[in-house]
């Protein structure tokens, strides 16, 4: 890792964190673009509201 690069840290609920023998392996984007990361890293909760959302349009 050098400290430009950008990545995923997964197993932490906060920044503070990320010193945990419970955190996860890091996520790196290789030839990517900074919007990329930012799409993948936010996915989980973006999908969730996304199928919230399909669903109550579906019930109108």
């Amino acid at each position: 890792m050098r400290s430009e690069d950008d990545f995923i840290m997964t197993g932490v609920n906060n920044p503070e964190d990320y010193k945990s023998p419970e955190r996860g392996n890091d996520i790196y984007l290789i030839d990517g673009r900074k919007e990329d990361l930012i799409f993948i890293a936010n996915a989980k909760q973006d999908i969730l509201k996304l199928i919230s959302e399909i669903r109550k349009l579906k019930n109108t």
